[in-house]
């Protein structure tokens, strides 16, 4: 059987605790999470909200029917919010928000 000198071990030890430890600032990473679009605990149970769904968010036009309930007003909504742009696929900005906004509804915010 092989005997390790305590010189040896303490030796490799050092070699080997260099892999098992991470740095704090990688170790700190694992408790980073990326944000989700629900801001609020159990957001999803709420009734739809146009404000929440689409403007500040891209929405589709099942969203929009959980916010309206209503089939006429549904269709009436969809049609103005596809005329106010073309390209959803972008990320929300302050600007676009403010834009969606206004051309949603056009009577309430000047």
């Amino acid at each position: 059987m092989l005997e390790l000198k305590p010189a040896m071990l303490l030796l490799l030890h050092g070699c080997l605790a260099q892999h098992m430890f991470l740095s704090s600032q990688r170790a700190s990473q694992v408790l980073v999470r990326s944000r989700r679009a629900n801001l609020e605990y159990f957001e999803e149970l709420k009734p739809g909200n146009v404000e929440r769904e689409c403007v500040e968010e891209i929405c589709d036009y099942e969203e929009a029917g959980e916010v309206f309930e209503q089939p006429d007003t549904t269709e009436s909504f969809w049609c103005r919010y596809l005329e106010c742009g073309r390209d959803w696929t972008t990320l929300r900005t302050r600007g676009r928000i403010n834009f969606i906004r206004k051309c949603i509804t056009p009577g309430k915010y000047k």
